[in-house]
């Protein structure tokens, strides 16, 4: 991944990877080595695997480079661990052909044929083992199964539904309906709000094609509000969200 910044950004990360390359916590690679480009510079605590130093890459002015180290133990530890997990998961969904639903370590696979679906349920947990990934025995499902809770939601295959608690389905149409009435009315929102709401409708794209309508006419304003003012701004939300959420 090109680094992309301003000119002081630049100068700033130039200096950072010189005093990386200078203690040994990263090294130049050949672009014919890398299998995967990484979005973050990282600080040292970890030894990677040499087998694994290919899927942390990253270029910098034309140069490109990988860790030796990853920062596990830090108070930065939770970023890189979804970043890690994101590039780990991209690799899942290209080379298996099932169906990946994942939220940072929680993943769900789905697939209409039982032995398919158990036979890329084990590439999967050896894809994360090659990468020292342990599965947690105790909280994992591995046997294919129509039902499986996923997220506190138990989502059911046979008819395709998720079902949440009566109290949370109570409190999450109250939030929907009253983001509706703010929208029609014309009225100011935040855009921490609408980041709010997307976050509790989420699971519904997979299972209505309108839902994913919603979500990305949703995330693209919010998102176009965010980068040019701030998180804290308000916003009128377009009014072609509305039929996507009557």
């Amino acid at each position: 991944m090109k680094f992309r910044g301003t000119v002081e950004e630049a100068r700033e990360n130039k200096i950072m990877l010189e005093e990386e390359l200078k203690e040994n916590i990263v090294i130049p690679i050949r672009k014919k080595q890398i299998k995967w480009y990484n979005p973050t510079f990282m600080i040292m605590k970890a030894k990677v695997q040499s087998e694994s130093q290919p899927y942390l890459t990253f270029e910098f002015q034309n140069n490109h480079y990988t860790y030796r180290t990853i920062p596990f133990g830090t108070k930065s530890s939770p970023i890189y661990f979804v970043k890690a997990m994101e590039t780990i998961i991209q690799q899942v969904k290209m080379n298996i052909e099932t169906r990946v639903i994942n939220y940072v370590d929680d993943i769900l696979l789905l697939h209409k044929n039982k032995e398919n679906l158990k036979n890329m349920t084990q590439r999967v947990i050896d894809t994360f083992k090659y990468f020292r990934f342990i599965k947690n025995t105790k909280k994992s499902q591995t046997e294919p199964n129509q039902t499986a809770i996923f997220l506190r939601w138990k989502w059911n295959q046979t008819n395709s539904t998720a079902k949440m608690k009566l109290k949370k389905q109570i409190l999450f149409l109250h939030d929907l309906y009253y983001m509706r009435r703010l929208i029609k009315s014309g009225k100011e929102i935040t855009v921490k709000q609408t980041v709010k709401l997307i976050r509790k409708i989420n699971y519904l794209r997979q299972q209505f094609l309108e839902a994913s309508l919603l979500l990305h006419t949703t995330d693209h304003q919010n998102a176009q509000a965010a980068r040019l003012k701030r998180w804290n701004t308000t916003m009128i939300m377009n009014m072609n969200a509305i039929p996507d959420i009557n």
